[in-house]
């Protein structure tokens, strides 16, 4: 179980019985509000978290833990995505009040070119 709150986003500890703050989902940023809680995971195991800021990558490690990348998507402006959907092909769509935005992370960027 995983929600979010105005101290971050908390799981529950079998252990203690209680909701600790999230090793998985620490650091990211969020607004507060447990209606912007939006987790998806794409065909690879990986996850993209929204917790009512900006979308945010988790990549999933071959001992199952996740290393989060807070800046894969960083052109898009904070609080625009409402929610978030991975199609069959891998593809990303994130959507708003006025906006969709589609994110092949498969694709080459122009950042990623070696200029001479």
């Amino acid at each position: 179980v995983v929600f979010s709150s105005s101290e971050g986003i908390r799981e529950f500890d079998a252990a203690s019985r209680r909701f600790v703050p999230s090793r998985i989902f620490s650091g990211i940023p969020t607004g507060g509000s447990a209606e912007e809680l939006n987790i998806i995971a794409d065909a690879k195991g990986n996850l993209w978290a929204n917790f009512g800021i900006r979308p945010v990558f988790l990549e999933r490690q071959s001992d199952g833990s996740y290393k989060t990348d807070l800046y894969r998507v960083q052109r898009i402006p904070d609080h625009t995505v409402i929610w978030q959907f991975v199609d069959s092909r891998g593809i990303l769509w994130f959507g708003g009040n006025d906006n969709m935005i589609r994110y092949d992370p498969n694709a080459r960027s122009a950042a990623a070119v070696d200029f001479a």
